[in-house]
């Protein structure tokens, strides 16, 4: 080799140092003193990855665990893989954790390159709590980053930001920022060995497709620096997307009120959405859904946007229920946007009988019923205001006393409103939403409806003046649940 040719690579081989170093440094992908897991496949990449690693481990004070998952897909040549990562280990005098999958657990059919990294992912994670290293470094560089803002954008998801330098606080890629022809000179003038995946040729996978057939045929026929343009275009919509994500986090602190912590229910005040930009009602529903999920994945952009027009629209019905993803459904009530992993307009018919002087607990309804006989001269009517408090006139005798949901058909006479009504036009009405109607406590007196429970008594068990003694009921709400009462007008 002439001097010429060494300078050369000695600039390329400094050039990807200094690169991966500002790359650590910029995004602050290591802390002194900590433990890295090191996944090596045996690949250009991971290699490349490794040695970069271990030129700045002293520098950087960090401690190095090699791990490689032996996927045993590929008999002789995976082995051969396993065989050459231990040595590299052994060579840089770093620890080795090589790891099998079981036959039962080889992934088979369908996407089996994704079945593949959840399994990689799951040996990466086990490691670091075996090893308690605070991080996991992966050997994704840039190439691989434009095949996944292609890919993004093909499937339409709503999100173009490839790959990230840093996920979950934990996975780091030092290498984004460094293209492969880069870690192809790097590794020939390191004196790097590494091996090649006949899998990566296949183009039966879409990013396989992307990689050697659409890439390279853009870069040769519409821009020679097409990946530096993508990469630069994804970097200003980012900025940009961080910048309504702020806006969407303090849109969705007005949104969100306390519903049933308990019960997994969240709750948006419908009016604060449907004042919103589109762009920041979607981000305000996906962040919902990442509270009750904790990830985004699998619901899709289309259903997501179906909420959002519904909700902008004028003259749209006061209900109505859309399932997103993962069993969790969004539900559109009078004030209220709901989320929640149940299906809140259910609720199997329930029938208790009620014992006066013991507490009744109603689990569906997330409270319970306390009742009692009060003398008469303890009977003040003017508790009547209190909604979750009724005073009737029913001694023992009179019929049993039942707790139950509302049934179609059902009737009573609101006291105070004259006349009987329809228990779902009485509803509908006060604008009671459907996730509380389905399972409001009734009581039933004799066959009777004498009170909805956080609403209003039947005007014929109201106590007669000058009563002896009356029943009193009282509609105890579990901690943590929404107020009965907070839907009256």
């Amino acid at each position: 080799m002439d001097q010429g040719s060494r300078r050369a690579d000695s600039g390329s081989r400094d050039g990807v140092y200094c690169k991966v170093l500002d790359t650590v440094k910029r995004f602050g992908l290591v802390r002194p003193g900590e433990t890295v897991i090191v996944g090596v496949s045996g690949g250009l990449d991971s290699m490349c990855l490794l040695d970069l690693l271990w030129r700045m481990r002293d520098a950087e004070k960090l401690t190095l665990v090699v791990v490689h998952l032996h996927h045993g897909l590929r008999g002789v040549e995976a082995d051969r893989d396993a065989l050459l990562v231990e040595e590299r280990a052994g060579v840089y005098g770093l620890a080795f954790e090589g790891n099998r999958v079981p036959p039962h657990h080889r992934p088979d059919g369908g996407n089996r390159q994704s079945r593949a990294r959840d399994l990689r992912r799951a040996c990466f994670e086990q490691a670091a709590e075996r090893w308690q290293a605070q991080r996991i470094a992966t050997g994704h560089h840039r190439d691989d980053h434009v095949e996944t803002l292609i890919m993004q954008l093909f499937r339409g998801t709503g999100s173009f930001r490839g790959i990230p330098p840093v996920r979950d606080r934990r996975y780091i890629r030092p290498l984004i920022h460094v293209g492969r022809e880069d870690l192809v000179r790097y590794a020939a003038a390191r004196g790097i060995p590494y091996r090649e995946d006949a899998s990566n040729l296949e183009t039966v996978y879409l990013r396989n497709r992307i990689r050697h057939e659409l890439v390279p045929w853009v870069r040769g026929r519409v821009n020679p620096s097409f990946d530096r343009a993508l990469i630069r275009f994804s970097s200003i919509l980012k900025d940009e997307a961080d910048l309504l994500d702020r806006l969407a986090e303090a849109a969705f602190a007005r949104a969100a009120q306390q519903r049933d912590s308990c019960g997994g229910v969240l709750s948006l005040r419908r009016e604060v959405l449907e004042g919103l930009d589109p762009a920041l009602r979607r981000r305000v529903i996906r962040m919902a859904y990442v509270r009750l999920q904790g990830a985004t994945s699998g619901l899709s952009w289309e259903r997501v946007d179906e909420v959002c027009r519904f909700l902008g629209s004028a003259g749209v019905p006061s209900h109505r229920r859309f399932p997103l993803h993962g069993g969790v459904h969004l539900f559109l009530e009078y004030r209220e946007v709901l989320l929640s992993n149940e299906d809140l307009w259910v609720c199997t018919p329930y029938r208790y009988p009620l014992a006066v002087g013991e507490f009744l607990p109603v689990p569906e309804a997330r409270g319970g019923i306390a009742s009692r006989f009060v003398p008469g001269k303890r009977i003040d009517l003017e508790k009547r205001r209190d909604r979750n408090l009724a005073l009737l006139a029913w001694m023992p005798g009179r019929g049993d006393l039942v707790i139950r949901n509302a049934r179609p058909g059902d009737r009573f006479r609101p006291e105070g409103l004259g006349g009987e009504k329809k228990l779902k036009d009485y509803f509908v009405d006060r604008k009671i939403p459907r996730s509380r109607r389905v399972r409001l406590p009734i009581l039933e007196a004799g066959g009777t409806i004498a009170w909805v429970a956080g609403e209003r008594w039947d005007e014929r068990f109201r106590p007669a003046a000058g009563a002896d003694s009356c029943l009193e009921v009282r509609w105890v709400v579990r901690e943590g649940s929404a107020d009965t009462g907070q839907h009256r007008k």
